[in-house]
């Protein structure tokens, strides 16, 4: 393929050639850039492109034994503090829901010491 080939000046054919040729070194250099990563940064950056929920299963694979279990690890632990924020709740839900049926009690029903009816009688 030449330039008069494809209608365009030597200077612009020679250019667009150039510009293939970077191209096609800047992928074979990213491409060997993201195989030297580590393990951990190929899952996250496979993670980053992929925003299916599934994402985080198949990029776990990707991980050393050492490395998944630092994963599940601080999944684990996010669980814990996801269950004992939602305990909290439950609990300062419980003491309000019990300060008012305490104070309710207290308004609606009658004194219940005898003495104190008796004297009013």
């Amino acid at each position: 393929m030449s330039a008069q080939d494809c209608g365009v000046t030597q200077p612009l054919f020679e250019d667009a050639l150039n510009r293939e040729h970077i191209r096609k070194l800047r992928e074979k250099r990213n491409e060997r850039k993201v195989a030297q990563a580590k393990p951990l940064c190929r899952a996250l950056r496979w993670l980053s492109l992929k925003h299916s929920q599934f994402a985080v299963h198949f990029a776990v694979f990707e991980l050393n034994l050492f490395e998944r279990a630092i994963f599940y690890l601080v999944v684990a632990l996010l669980g814990c503090l996801v269950i004992y924020g939602a305990a909290r709740q439950i609990a300062a839900a419980a003491k309000i829901v019990e300060w008012a049926g305490n104070t309710l009690t207290t308004w609606i029903s009658p004194p219940t010491n005898n003495s104190t009816l008796q004297s009013e009688l």
